[in-house]
This record gives C-alpha cells, structure tokens and sequence, in this order.
C-alpha cells in the first residue's frame, strides 16, 4: 500500500479511532487519581525518557515477533503522543519546528478539550 497524502487522508480517521481506543483503555487501567495516571508517576520518578523506553520496547516488539499485531503501532503512537504532551510545556517556538512556526500547525488553546481538539468531535 503506498503512502500519497490520499491514502494517508483515507486511513487518517480508522488511525486516530484506534489511538484513541489504546490512550482511553490506558487511562483507566493505569489511572492514579482524577488528573494523573501511573505514567505521569514513572515520569516523575524517572524522566519523560520513560516514553522513549516505551516506544523502544514496542518497535522492537513489532521487528522480533510475527505475525505482527497492529495494536504495537498504535501503542506506539499513543507513546508519542503522551511523550509530546509531557514535553510539549517545555518547547520554545523554535523548537516547535517550522510547520509550527509557519502556521501549519496551531496550538490549541488550553480550556479545549482533547477529543476536540483532535478533532474527534464538532
């Protein structure tokens, strides 16, 4: 299957869902008080580098073992997505990258929600 900007338009959607499937489960079995889970723990205790790890273990999981599970590239971007909203406070604009920077990507204000701003809801 090829990777043109259609089919990534086409597959966007069925992606995100699944992400969204892996960050709510994980929410609630890891969940460690109303605002934080047990990752936001680890991270204290260790580093954000934790999501790094996490991410580490998953793609070697998806080289070694086959058949290969499609729920180990969601995890896997579901590890990047907690990783960038741990970091995410710290990036100056510059570190943001130039799509950032050129208005591709905007920031999403504070008060809005996560399901909308991802776009999961109107």
């Amino acid at each position: 299957m090829d990777t043109s900007v259609k089919q990534k338009k086409k597959l966007w959607h069925k992606f995100v869902k699944a992400c969204e499937s892996q960050w709510m489960g994980g929410g609630e079995r890891y969940k460690l008080g109303e605002d934080r889970e047990f990752t936001d723990l680890i991270c204290d205790v260790i580093s954000n580098n934790f999501c790094a790890g996490q991410i580490f273990k998953q793609t070697g999981e998806l080289v070694n073992i086959n058949p290969k599970t499609e729920v180990s590239f969601f995890k896997i971007a579901v590890w990047a997505f907690i990783w960038w909203i741990k970091e995410s406070e710290n990036l100056t604009q510059r570190d943001k990258g130039e799509e950032f920077c050129a208005g591709k990507i905007t920031e999403v204000p504070k008060e809005q929600s996560m399901k909308k701003a991802l776009g999961l809801v109107d």
